[in-house]
Protein backbone atom coordinates (compact mmCIF):
# COMPACT_ATOMS: atom_id res chain seq x y z
CA UNK A 1 0.00 0.00 0.00
CA UNK A 2 1.57 3.05 -1.15
CA UNK A 3 2.09 5.49 1.98
CA UNK A 4 2.95 9.32 2.28
CA UNK A 5 6.08 10.62 4.54
CA UNK A 6 5.90 13.62 6.50
CA UNK A 7 8.49 14.91 9.09
CA UNK A 8 7.86 18.43 9.78
CA UNK A 9 4.33 19.41 7.71
CA UNK A 10 0.82 18.51 7.75
CA UNK A 11 -1.48 16.87 5.44
CA UNK A 12 -3.22 19.11 2.76
CA UNK A 13 -6.59 17.89 2.03
CA UNK A 14 -8.15 15.38 3.80
CA UNK A 15 -5.70 16.03 7.12
CA UNK A 16 -6.22 19.71 7.68
CA UNK A 17 -9.44 19.11 8.88
CA UNK A 18 -9.48 19.72 12.22
CA UNK A 19 -8.81 23.58 12.58
CA UNK A 20 -6.28 25.66 12.66
CA UNK A 21 -4.41 26.28 15.78
CA UNK A 22 -4.82 29.04 17.90
CA UNK A 23 -2.58 32.60 17.37
CA UNK A 24 -0.73 31.62 20.67
CA UNK A 25 0.43 34.90 22.70
CA UNK A 26 3.47 34.65 24.41
CA UNK A 27 5.74 36.76 26.82
CA UNK A 28 9.55 37.25 26.35
CA UNK A 29 12.49 39.52 27.00
CA UNK A 30 16.59 39.40 27.22
CA UNK A 31 17.46 36.37 27.18
CA UNK A 32 16.76 32.96 29.03
CA UNK A 33 18.16 31.69 32.94
CA UNK A 34 17.99 28.33 33.88
CA UNK A 35 17.14 27.50 37.27
CA UNK A 36 14.94 28.83 40.40
CA UNK A 37 11.27 28.25 40.83
CA UNK A 38 7.70 29.99 40.31
CA UNK A 39 4.71 29.21 42.52
CA UNK A 40 1.85 29.80 40.05
CA UNK A 41 -2.62 30.06 41.85
CA UNK A 42 -4.84 28.76 39.15
CA UNK A 43 -8.43 28.31 39.39
CA UNK A 44 -8.98 24.42 39.91
CA UNK A 45 -7.66 21.11 40.78
CA UNK A 46 -8.17 18.84 38.30
CA UNK A 47 -10.59 16.16 38.79
CA UNK A 48 -8.94 13.71 37.38
CA UNK A 49 -5.13 13.22 36.68
CA UNK A 50 -4.99 10.91 34.22
CA UNK A 51 -5.28 12.36 30.55
CA UNK A 52 -7.42 9.96 28.93
CA UNK A 53 -9.65 10.65 31.42
CA UNK A 54 -9.80 14.08 31.89
CA UNK A 55 -11.54 17.05 29.98
CA UNK A 56 -11.03 19.87 32.11
CA UNK A 57 -9.48 22.71 30.17
CA UNK A 58 -8.27 24.03 33.50
CA UNK A 59 -6.09 21.06 34.17
CA UNK A 60 -4.49 20.86 30.60
CA UNK A 61 -1.86 23.33 31.95
CA UNK A 62 -0.71 20.67 34.75
CA UNK A 63 -1.30 17.81 32.04
CA UNK A 64 1.41 19.15 29.65
CA UNK A 65 3.90 19.83 31.94
CA UNK A 66 3.77 16.01 32.72
CA UNK A 67 3.05 14.11 29.41
CA UNK A 68 3.81 14.26 25.47
CA UNK A 69 1.75 13.53 22.82
CA UNK A 70 2.94 12.10 19.53
CA UNK A 71 2.68 14.95 17.37
CA UNK A 72 2.14 18.68 18.15
CA UNK A 73 0.34 21.09 16.84
CA UNK A 74 1.54 24.41 15.76
CA UNK A 75 -0.45 27.82 15.45
CA UNK A 76 -1.13 27.88 12.12
CA UNK A 77 -2.58 24.04 11.62
CA UNK A 78 0.28 21.78 10.82
CA UNK A 79 1.08 18.53 12.65
CA UNK A 80 5.15 18.39 13.66
CA UNK A 81 7.06 15.89 15.74
CA UNK A 82 6.90 15.39 19.52
CA UNK A 83 7.03 11.30 20.59
CA UNK A 84 7.09 11.03 17.04
CA UNK A 85 10.15 11.58 15.18
CA UNK A 86 8.06 11.03 11.84
CA UNK A 87 4.90 9.77 10.59
CA UNK A 88 3.38 8.55 7.45
CA UNK A 89 -0.03 7.71 6.07
CA UNK A 90 -1.43 5.31 3.49
CA UNK A 91 -3.50 6.78 0.34
CA UNK A 92 -6.71 5.62 1.50
CA UNK A 93 -6.23 7.55 4.37
CA UNK A 94 -6.62 4.25 6.54
CA UNK A 95 -3.49 3.10 7.87
CA UNK A 96 -0.96 5.62 9.61
CA UNK A 97 2.72 4.62 10.69
CA UNK A 98 4.43 6.59 13.47
CA UNK A 99 8.46 6.15 13.77
CA UNK A 100 9.35 7.21 17.49
CA UNK A 101 12.04 9.08 18.77
CA UNK A 102 14.76 7.33 19.69
CA UNK A 103 16.74 7.13 23.83
CA UNK A 104 13.08 8.81 25.04
CA UNK A 105 12.02 7.85 29.02
CA UNK A 106 9.59 8.02 31.11
CA UNK A 107 9.81 9.19 34.58
CA UNK A 108 10.07 6.25 36.63
CA UNK A 109 12.65 4.86 33.93
CA UNK A 110 10.89 3.21 31.48
CA UNK A 111 11.82 3.21 27.78
CA UNK A 112 9.34 4.39 25.10
CA UNK A 113 9.30 2.00 22.32
CA UNK A 114 6.22 0.75 19.84
CA UNK A 115 4.92 -1.23 22.70
CA UNK A 116 4.07 1.56 24.90
CA UNK A 117 2.67 3.69 22.48
CA UNK A 118 0.01 0.74 21.43
CA UNK A 119 -0.56 0.30 24.99
CA UNK A 120 -1.53 3.62 25.43
CA UNK A 121 -3.15 3.94 21.93
CA UNK A 122 -5.60 1.02 22.98
CA UNK A 123 -6.52 2.15 26.15
CA UNK A 124 -7.28 5.64 25.08
CA UNK A 125 -9.82 3.76 22.76
CA UNK A 126 -11.25 1.43 25.66
CA UNK A 127 -14.59 2.46 26.81
CA UNK A 128 -15.57 3.14 29.33
CA UNK A 129 -11.91 3.76 30.49
CA UNK A 130 -11.39 6.44 28.33
CA UNK A 131 -13.79 9.55 27.46
CA UNK A 132 -11.73 10.43 23.81
CA UNK A 133 -12.64 6.83 22.72
CA UNK A 134 -11.97 7.61 18.47
CA UNK A 135 -14.90 5.73 16.87
CA UNK A 136 -12.86 4.98 13.98
CA UNK A 137 -9.73 3.88 15.71
CA UNK A 138 -9.71 -0.46 14.90
CA UNK A 139 -6.25 -1.41 16.04
CA UNK A 140 -2.37 -0.54 16.90
CA UNK A 141 -0.10 -2.65 15.58
CA UNK A 142 3.74 -3.06 16.82
CA UNK A 143 6.03 -3.01 13.57
CA UNK A 144 9.30 -3.03 15.54
CA UNK A 145 10.99 -1.32 18.70
CA UNK A 146 10.73 2.17 17.37
CA UNK A 147 7.48 1.64 14.78
CA UNK A 148 3.83 1.39 15.28
CA UNK A 149 1.01 1.06 12.98
CA UNK A 150 -2.14 2.43 13.41
CA UNK A 151 -5.49 1.20 11.25
CA UNK A 152 -8.47 3.25 11.11
CA UNK A 153 -11.83 1.91 10.23
CA UNK A 154 -12.44 4.03 7.50
CA UNK A 155 -11.15 7.58 6.71
CA UNK A 156 -11.26 10.43 9.37
CA UNK A 157 -10.67 14.19 8.93
CA UNK A 158 -10.22 14.35 12.64
CA UNK A 159 -7.61 11.23 13.70
CA UNK A 160 -4.50 13.54 13.60
CA UNK A 161 -5.84 16.21 16.38
CA UNK A 162 -7.07 13.42 18.75
CA UNK A 163 -3.11 12.29 18.09
CA UNK A 164 -1.85 15.45 19.39
CA UNK A 165 -4.44 16.38 21.78
CA UNK A 166 -3.60 15.70 25.74
CA UNK A 167 -5.79 13.55 25.69
CA UNK A 168 -3.84 10.74 23.93
CA UNK A 169 -1.06 11.73 26.06
CA UNK A 170 1.19 9.20 26.70
CA UNK A 171 1.57 7.35 29.95
CA UNK A 172 3.94 4.98 30.86
CA UNK A 173 3.23 1.59 31.05
CA UNK A 174 4.48 0.46 34.31
CA UNK A 175 1.84 3.55 34.85
CA UNK A 176 -0.98 1.73 33.21
CA UNK A 177 -0.61 -1.58 34.16
CA UNK A 178 0.37 -1.44 37.63
CA UNK A 179 -1.11 1.14 39.41
CA UNK A 180 -4.21 1.93 36.71
CA UNK A 181 -6.73 2.75 39.31
CA UNK A 182 -4.56 5.41 40.97
CA UNK A 183 -3.88 7.75 38.66
CA UNK A 184 -7.05 9.65 38.91
CA UNK A 185 -5.79 10.95 41.80
CA UNK A 186 -2.32 11.88 40.85
CA UNK A 187 1.02 11.39 42.88
CA UNK A 188 3.93 9.70 41.93
CA UNK A 189 2.69 6.66 40.13
CA UNK A 190 1.70 9.22 37.10
CA UNK A 191 4.50 8.88 34.87
CA UNK A 192 4.52 10.42 31.64
CA UNK A 193 7.68 11.44 29.35
CA UNK A 194 7.08 15.27 29.74
CA UNK A 195 9.58 18.10 31.08
CA UNK A 196 8.11 18.14 34.76
CA UNK A 197 7.60 14.94 37.46
CA UNK A 198 5.15 15.14 40.49
CA UNK A 199 7.23 16.05 43.25
CA UNK A 200 4.21 16.02 45.76
CA UNK A 201 0.67 16.75 45.11
CA UNK A 202 -1.83 18.25 48.16
CA UNK A 203 -5.72 17.53 46.91
CA UNK A 204 -7.73 21.08 47.06
CA UNK A 205 -4.46 22.50 48.25
CA UNK A 206 -1.19 22.70 45.95
CA UNK A 207 0.81 19.92 43.58
CA UNK A 208 4.83 20.64 43.14
CA UNK A 209 6.46 19.28 39.97
CA UNK A 210 10.04 19.51 39.72
CA UNK A 211 11.92 19.26 36.60
CA UNK A 212 12.63 16.03 33.96
CA UNK A 213 16.82 16.22 34.14
CA UNK A 214 16.55 13.51 31.25
CA UNK A 215 14.23 15.38 29.07
CA UNK A 216 15.51 16.52 25.99
CA UNK A 217 12.64 15.65 23.44
CA UNK A 218 10.49 18.84 22.96
CA UNK A 219 9.01 19.17 19.76
CA UNK A 220 9.44 22.23 17.60
CA UNK A 221 6.90 24.26 18.71
CA UNK A 222 9.01 25.34 21.70
CA UNK A 223 11.04 27.67 22.32
CA UNK A 224 13.99 25.60 23.29
CA UNK A 225 15.47 22.29 23.68
CA UNK A 226 16.70 20.32 26.99
CA UNK A 227 15.53 20.40 29.83
CA UNK A 228 13.26 22.81 31.29
CA UNK A 229 14.40 26.30 32.58
CA UNK A 230 12.54 26.06 35.68
CA UNK A 231 13.88 23.40 38.80
CA UNK A 232 10.57 23.48 40.04
CA UNK A 233 6.80 25.18 39.75
CA UNK A 234 4.23 24.67 42.30
CA UNK A 235 0.25 25.10 41.65
CA UNK A 236 -1.56 26.65 44.22
CA UNK A 237 -5.36 25.87 43.51
CA UNK A 238 -7.10 29.48 44.38
CA UNK A 239 -10.57 28.93 43.67
CA UNK A 240 -11.84 32.77 44.10
CA UNK A 241 -10.85 35.09 41.92
CA UNK A 242 -9.83 37.62 44.41
CA UNK A 243 -7.75 35.50 46.14
CA UNK A 244 -5.79 35.04 43.25
CA UNK A 245 -5.49 38.31 42.53
CA UNK A 246 -4.73 39.29 46.37
CA UNK A 247 -1.70 37.01 46.18
CA UNK A 248 0.27 38.21 43.01
CA UNK A 249 2.95 39.44 43.24
CA UNK A 250 3.53 38.45 47.01
CA UNK A 251 2.80 35.21 47.27
CA UNK A 252 2.53 33.51 43.17
CA UNK A 253 4.60 35.04 40.44
CA UNK A 254 1.58 34.02 38.05
CA UNK A 255 -1.81 33.65 37.90
CA UNK A 256 -4.24 32.62 35.49
CA UNK A 257 -8.41 33.32 34.46
CA UNK A 258 -8.43 37.33 35.74
CA UNK A 259 -12.33 38.57 35.83
CA UNK A 260 -12.84 41.99 33.48
CA UNK A 261 -13.20 43.64 37.17
CA UNK A 262 -9.61 42.74 37.86
CA UNK A 263 -8.02 43.44 34.58
CA UNK A 264 -6.88 47.04 35.25
CA UNK A 265 -4.77 46.02 38.27
CA UNK A 266 -2.78 44.31 35.73
CA UNK A 267 -3.23 45.10 32.61
CA UNK A 268 -0.08 48.04 31.21
CA UNK A 269 0.85 48.52 34.88
CA UNK A 270 4.48 48.58 35.71
CA UNK A 271 5.86 45.51 37.63
CA UNK A 272 2.94 42.70 34.99
CA UNK A 273 2.54 41.60 32.62
CA UNK A 274 -0.84 40.74 31.47
CA UNK A 275 -1.70 37.95 28.30
CA UNK A 276 -5.21 37.45 27.19
CA UNK A 277 -6.11 34.77 24.15
CA UNK A 278 -9.58 33.55 22.84
CA UNK A 279 -9.77 30.02 22.82
CA UNK A 280 -10.44 27.29 19.59
CA UNK A 281 -13.16 24.36 19.44
CA UNK A 282 -16.23 25.52 21.33
CA UNK A 283 -17.64 28.94 22.62
CA UNK A 284 -20.10 28.48 26.37
CA UNK A 285 -22.72 27.57 25.14
CA UNK A 286 -26.86 26.65 26.84
CA UNK A 287 -26.94 23.19 25.34
CA UNK A 288 -30.78 22.41 25.20
CA UNK A 289 -32.44 18.82 25.04
CA UNK A 290 -34.92 19.09 22.55
CA UNK A 291 -36.53 16.18 23.28
CA UNK A 292 -37.26 17.25 26.83
CA UNK A 293 -40.85 18.87 27.57
CA UNK A 294 -41.48 22.01 27.10
CA UNK A 295 -38.11 22.52 24.84
CA UNK A 296 -39.34 19.83 22.03
CA UNK A 297 -41.56 22.56 21.10
CA UNK A 298 -39.38 24.83 19.11
CA UNK A 299 -41.23 27.79 19.67
CA UNK A 300 -40.47 27.68 22.85
CA UNK A 301 -36.35 27.49 22.57
CA UNK A 302 -36.75 30.17 20.05
CA UNK A 303 -38.32 32.05 22.29
CA UNK A 304 -35.76 31.39 25.03
CA UNK A 305 -33.26 32.48 22.76
CA UNK A 306 -34.85 35.61 21.82
CA UNK A 307 -36.41 36.58 25.28
CA UNK A 308 -33.48 38.29 26.53
CA UNK A 309 -30.54 40.90 25.93
CA UNK A 310 -26.86 38.92 25.77
CA UNK A 311 -25.07 42.23 24.81
CA UNK A 312 -26.02 44.17 27.52
CA UNK A 313 -25.28 41.76 29.99
CA UNK A 314 -22.49 40.55 28.48
CA UNK A 315 -21.17 44.08 28.47
CA UNK A 316 -22.25 44.64 32.04
CA UNK A 317 -20.07 41.56 33.06
CA UNK A 318 -17.22 41.59 31.53
CA UNK A 319 -16.53 45.08 30.03
CA UNK A 320 -14.80 44.18 27.04
CA UNK A 321 -12.45 41.44 28.11
CA UNK A 322 -14.77 39.14 26.80
CA UNK A 323 -16.87 39.09 24.24
CA UNK A 324 -20.45 37.47 23.32
CA UNK A 325 -20.40 34.04 21.13
CA UNK A 326 -23.27 33.89 17.77
CA UNK A 327 -22.28 30.09 17.52
CA UNK A 328 -21.83 27.36 18.71
CA UNK A 329 -18.09 27.10 17.15
CA UNK A 330 -15.06 29.97 18.33
CA UNK A 331 -14.48 32.87 15.70
CA UNK A 332 -10.69 31.95 15.73
CA UNK A 333 -11.84 28.61 14.01
CA UNK A 334 -11.60 28.30 10.10
CA UNK A 335 -15.33 26.68 10.60
CA UNK A 336 -16.64 29.48 12.01
CA UNK A 337 -20.51 30.94 10.32
CA UNK A 338 -19.13 34.46 10.21
CA UNK A 339 -23.02 35.28 8.88
CA UNK A 340 -24.68 34.50 12.34
CA UNK A 341 -23.70 37.91 13.69
CA UNK A 342 -26.68 39.62 14.42
CA UNK A 343 -29.05 36.92 12.89
CA UNK A 344 -30.28 36.17 16.52
CA UNK A 345 -31.50 37.68 20.02
CA UNK A 346 -32.90 40.04 21.80
CA UNK A 347 -36.03 40.15 20.13
CA UNK A 348 -38.45 40.07 22.90
CA UNK A 349 -42.05 40.76 20.92
CA UNK A 350 -41.38 37.71 18.66
CA UNK A 351 -40.49 35.95 21.37
CA UNK A 352 -44.03 36.48 23.22
CA UNK A 353 -45.56 36.13 20.36
CA UNK A 354 -43.61 32.45 19.83
CA UNK A 355 -45.04 31.31 22.95
CA UNK A 356 -48.59 32.89 22.60
CA UNK A 357 -49.22 30.42 19.26
CA UNK A 358 -47.48 27.33 21.32
CA UNK A 359 -50.24 28.03 23.79
CA UNK A 360 -48.33 28.98 26.91
CA UNK A 361 -51.24 32.20 27.35
CA UNK A 362 -51.86 32.34 30.94
CA UNK A 363 -50.15 33.79 33.48
CA UNK A 364 -49.76 32.49 37.59
CA UNK A 365 -49.53 34.53 40.20
CA UNK A 366 -45.67 35.15 39.95
CA UNK A 367 -45.98 36.22 36.55
CA UNK A 368 -44.97 32.93 34.82
CA UNK A 369 -46.87 31.37 31.98
CA UNK A 370 -48.53 28.50 31.98
CA UNK A 371 -49.99 26.15 29.95
CA UNK A 372 -52.63 23.09 31.23
CA UNK A 373 -52.12 24.29 34.93
CA UNK A 374 -48.39 23.57 33.93
CA UNK A 375 -45.53 26.55 34.44
CA UNK A 376 -43.20 27.47 31.53
CA UNK A 377 -39.90 25.85 33.30
CA UNK A 378 -36.61 24.32 32.32
CA UNK A 379 -34.01 23.98 34.70
CA UNK A 380 -30.48 24.73 33.66
CA UNK A 381 -27.97 22.73 35.38
CA UNK A 382 -24.75 23.32 36.00
CA UNK A 383 -21.64 22.04 38.01
CA UNK A 384 -19.98 23.75 40.67
CA UNK A 385 -16.27 22.98 39.67
CA UNK A 386 -16.82 24.32 36.08
CA UNK A 387 -18.01 27.97 37.03
CA UNK A 388 -15.59 30.41 36.48
CA UNK A 389 -15.23 34.11 34.78
CA UNK A 390 -18.45 34.89 36.74
CA UNK A 391 -20.83 32.48 34.23
CA UNK A 392 -23.65 31.67 36.84
CA UNK A 393 -23.48 35.10 37.75
CA UNK A 394 -24.39 35.21 33.87
CA UNK A 395 -26.92 32.96 33.93
CA UNK A 396 -28.60 34.18 36.81
CA UNK A 397 -28.71 37.23 34.67
CA UNK A 398 -30.45 35.59 31.97
CA UNK A 399 -33.02 34.01 34.92
CA UNK A 400 -34.16 37.49 35.81
CA UNK A 401 -34.24 38.98 32.33
CA UNK A 402 -36.31 35.57 30.75
CA UNK A 403 -39.10 35.56 34.04
CA UNK A 404 -39.62 39.71 33.11
CA UNK A 405 -39.53 39.72 29.43
CA UNK A 406 -41.45 36.92 28.38
CA UNK A 407 -42.02 35.19 32.00
CA UNK A 408 -40.47 31.99 31.34
CA UNK A 409 -38.66 30.02 34.78
CA UNK A 410 -35.22 29.68 33.88
CA UNK A 411 -33.77 27.72 36.98
CA UNK A 412 -30.17 27.91 37.48
CA UNK A 413 -29.29 24.52 39.50
CA UNK A 414 -25.31 24.59 40.58
CA UNK A 415 -24.72 21.39 41.47
CA UNK A 416 -21.77 19.05 42.97
CA UNK A 417 -19.58 17.97 40.09
CA UNK A 418 -19.72 14.61 41.54
CA UNK A 419 -23.35 14.17 40.21
CA UNK A 420 -24.20 16.67 37.45
CA UNK A 421 -23.02 13.78 34.95
CA UNK A 422 -25.79 11.40 36.18
CA UNK A 423 -28.53 14.04 35.77
CA UNK A 424 -26.83 14.73 32.33
CA UNK A 425 -26.97 11.14 30.82
CA UNK A 426 -30.18 10.42 32.44
CA UNK A 427 -31.67 12.22 29.28
CA UNK A 428 -34.09 14.41 32.37
CA UNK A 429 -32.01 17.46 32.10
CA UNK A 430 -33.62 20.79 30.05
CA UNK A 431 -30.27 22.90 29.78
CA UNK A 432 -26.72 21.90 30.36
CA UNK A 433 -24.25 25.25 30.14
CA UNK A 434 -21.26 23.84 28.65
CA UNK A 435 -18.15 24.10 26.51
CA UNK A 436 -15.25 22.05 24.90
CA UNK A 437 -12.15 23.25 24.05
CA UNK A 438 -10.57 21.51 21.28
CA UNK A 439 -9.61 21.98 17.76
CA UNK A 440 -11.06 18.14 16.66
CA UNK A 441 -13.68 18.72 14.09
CA UNK A 442 -15.33 15.68 15.14
CA UNK A 443 -16.33 16.85 18.63
CA UNK A 444 -18.39 19.64 17.10
CA UNK A 445 -20.05 17.74 14.59
CA UNK A 446 -20.93 15.29 17.26
CA UNK A 447 -22.58 17.75 18.98
CA UNK A 448 -24.09 19.88 15.83
CA UNK A 449 -25.87 17.00 15.04
CA UNK A 450 -27.64 14.83 17.56
CA UNK A 451 -30.61 16.89 17.95
CA UNK A 452 -29.94 17.85 21.66
CA UNK A 453 -27.20 17.74 23.47
CA UNK A 454 -28.36 16.06 26.62
CA UNK A 455 -30.76 14.23 24.72
CA UNK A 456 -28.77 11.18 24.98
CA UNK A 457 -31.97 8.34 25.07
CA UNK A 458 -33.03 9.75 21.55
CA UNK A 459 -30.11 10.28 19.55
CA UNK A 460 -31.46 6.75 17.43
CA UNK A 461 -34.37 9.42 16.92
CA UNK A 462 -35.12 9.18 12.68
CA UNK A 463 -35.30 13.13 12.71
CA UNK A 464 -31.28 14.07 13.26
CA UNK A 465 -30.70 11.58 10.73
CA UNK A 466 -29.90 13.96 7.52
CA UNK A 467 -27.84 15.96 9.97
CA UNK A 468 -25.63 13.02 11.27
CA UNK A 469 -25.32 12.25 7.30
CA UNK A 470 -23.81 15.88 6.95
CA UNK A 471 -21.45 15.60 9.64
CA UNK A 472 -20.47 12.07 8.50
CA UNK A 473 -19.93 13.56 5.10
CA UNK A 474 -17.55 16.37 6.71
CA UNK A 475 -15.43 13.67 8.46
CA UNK A 476 -15.02 11.93 5.15
CA UNK A 477 -14.72 14.21 2.14
CA UNK A 478 -10.99 15.59 1.04
CA UNK A 479 -12.79 18.79 0.46
CA UNK A 480 -12.26 21.47 2.74
CA UNK A 481 -13.99 23.72 0.77
CA UNK A 482 -17.16 21.18 1.15
CA UNK A 483 -16.55 20.69 4.61
CA UNK A 484 -16.55 24.33 5.61
CA UNK A 485 -20.09 24.77 4.29
CA UNK A 486 -21.18 21.83 5.44
CA UNK A 487 -20.31 22.85 9.00
CA UNK A 488 -22.11 26.47 8.18
CA UNK A 489 -25.15 24.24 7.46
CA UNK A 490 -25.05 22.82 10.61
CA UNK A 491 -24.04 25.70 12.82
CA UNK A 492 -27.28 27.46 11.28
CA UNK A 493 -29.55 24.89 12.09
CA UNK A 494 -28.06 24.22 15.73
CA UNK A 495 -28.46 28.14 16.34
CA UNK A 496 -31.25 29.53 13.92
CA UNK A 497 -33.49 26.73 12.71
CA UNK A 498 -33.67 23.88 15.51
CA UNK A 499 -32.11 25.75 18.22
CA UNK A 500 -30.65 22.93 19.94
CA UNK A 501 -27.54 25.48 21.53
CA UNK A 502 -27.51 28.85 22.62
CA UNK A 503 -24.02 31.01 21.80
CA UNK A 504 -23.47 32.47 25.08
CA UNK A 505 -19.38 33.46 25.41
CA UNK A 506 -16.29 33.53 23.61
CA UNK A 507 -14.64 31.49 25.74
CA UNK A 508 -11.33 33.63 26.35
CA UNK A 509 -7.78 33.18 28.73
CA UNK A 510 -6.18 35.25 30.85
CA UNK A 511 -2.81 35.65 32.52
CA UNK A 512 -0.96 37.84 34.63
CA UNK A 513 2.13 37.85 36.18
CA UNK A 514 4.99 39.61 37.35
CA UNK A 515 6.99 40.87 34.79
CA UNK A 516 10.26 38.71 36.11
CA UNK A 517 8.48 35.76 34.58
CA UNK A 518 8.77 35.26 30.80
CA UNK A 519 7.72 32.86 28.70
CA UNK A 520 4.27 32.45 29.33
CA UNK A 521 1.62 31.30 27.03
CA UNK A 522 -0.72 29.64 25.37
CA UNK A 523 -1.68 26.08 23.83
CA UNK A 524 -1.78 26.50 20.00
CA UNK A 525 -4.07 23.73 19.55
CA UNK A 526 -6.87 25.04 22.18
CA UNK A 527 -5.83 28.23 23.29
CA UNK A 528 -5.94 27.64 27.11
CA UNK A 529 -2.71 28.11 29.33
CA UNK A 530 0.01 26.19 28.35
CA UNK A 531 2.51 24.43 30.59
CA UNK A 532 5.62 25.98 31.87
CA UNK A 533 8.68 24.77 29.89
CA UNK A 534 9.79 27.36 28.07
CA UNK A 535 8.98 29.81 31.42
CA UNK A 536 12.38 31.56 33.21
CA UNK A 537 12.34 33.96 35.78
CA UNK A 538 14.91 36.77 35.24
CA UNK A 539 17.73 37.73 37.79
Amino acid sequence: MAKKKFIVSALAGILVLGGIGVAAPRHAAAEPVSGGEITYGTQTDPVNWNPHQNNQANAFLYLRNIFDTLLEKTENGDFVPSLAESYSVSDDGTVYTFRLRDGVTFHDGEKLDAAAVKLNLDKANETPYSIYAFPNYDSATVVDDRTVEVRLKKPDASFLDSIAYIGWGIISPKSLTEHLNDLPSGGQNLAGTGPFRISSYQKGAQVVLESFDDYNWAPETKAHQGKAYLDKVTYRFLAEPSSRVGALPAQVDVIEGISALDVSKFKDRDGFVYLSNDANGDTFKLSLNAFLSPLDDVRVRQALRDGFDLDALVKSLYRGEIRRAWSHTSPVSPFYDKSLEGAWGNNVENANKLLDEAGWTERDSEGFRVKDGKRLSVRVLYPTQLDREQRSTLLQGISQQLKQNIGLEFIVDLTPSSTYLKEVASGAVHIYPSTWLHSDVRKSLNGLSNGGALATDNKADPSIQPLKDLAAEALATSDNAQRIKIFHELQRKAVIDDVTYIPLLVQAYQIAASNKVNGLGFINQIGSPEGVYDVWVAK
